[in-house]
């Protein structure tokens, strides 16, 4: 991995943090994503100090604003003119609907719309790697159905259906981007870390931090496959593809059918204002 540039979201803590650790000891320059900027920097220096990789960079911006986003982008590409791969890890789970400064549902905010907008703004820099890896962190989507008629929760609103519905719709519209890209140098799929010990669940009900807490991997082995599909030479073709313990996985549903990622694009492309 060495002479290679990395972009986690969300890897001040979880699943991200162990990935950036591990992408860092195989000589990856790996850039720190998070909203705060001492934790952003507390956990850099961590890195730099654990793995001997002095290459850790920051970008803090906060995934469901637009303008923070577009920002902290602009000055992340004057840094990085190449990003080798981009993983798509951020989430939330919020116990009450909350709506972000641009009026959107804030887990389709930043879980579908924030990444889908960064995916768009740094493809020059993906494009200039020559052979660029996309990773999207979601759970097993074969069961899951997005209501095209009610993105934002306006009625009926849980946890259960928002970062599912918005899950599934930025993994659609990344292979949708898996298709748009295929043999032209940028590849694109999805992975499962498994039920990982993490902090995103300390506003759900108590159940769920409980079977967490007695049944979750360390988020080191929930890192796993992201390393792998990040760093591995054997998947450096693999596109379109859903993986779940460093293994290729079928996957169908909702989420397979070609005509959903179009539908998925086209959402993203009108609600973050890029290009189609």
């Amino acid at each position: 991995m060495k002479g290679k540039q990395v972009l986690i979201t969300g890897s001040t803590a979880g699943i991200g943090k162990a990935a950036a650790t591990a992408l860092a000891r195989l000589g990856a320059g790996v850039t720190i994503h998070g909203r705060n900027a001492a934790r952003c920097e507390e956990v850099a220096a961590g890195i730099r100090a654990s793995t001997g990789n002095s290459n850790i960079d920051t970008l803090v911006f906060d995934l469901s604003s637009p303008k923070s986003l577009t920002k902290a982008v602009e000055a992340y590409k004057v840094r990085h003119p190449k990003l080798d791969v981009l993983a798509l890890n951020a989430g939330v789970f919020l116990s009450k609907r909350e709506v972000s400064e641009g009026g959107f549902e804030k887990s389709f905010a930043m879980g579908f719309l924030g990444h889908f907008l960064l995916t768009r703004l740094l493809l020059p820099n993906l494009k200039a790697a020559g052979e660029a890896r996309i990773i999207t962190v979601a759970a097993p989507l074969d069961r899951i159905k997005v209501d095209f008629d009610n993105l934002q929760l306006v009625t009926g609103y849980s946890f259960m259906k928002a970062v599912p519905q918005s899950k599934c719709l930025l993994v659609m519209a990344m292979l949708d981007m898996a298709k748009e890209y295929s043999g032209k140098g940028i590849t694109s799929n999805y992975m499962h870390p498994g039920l990982v010990k993490t902090d995103l669940l300390k506003e759900t009900p108590w159940i769920f931090r409980m079977l967490l807490k007695a049944f979750g991997a360390s988020p080191e082995k929930g890192a796993k496959t992201m390393v792998y599909l990040a760093s591995a030479p054997e998947v450096k073709d693999a596109t379109g593809k859903y993986f779940a313990a460093c293994e290729d996985k079928p996957f169908k549903g909702m989420v397979a059918d070609q005509a959903n990622w179009k539908r998925a694009t086209e959402i993203g492309n009108r609600l973050s204002g890029t290009p189609a």
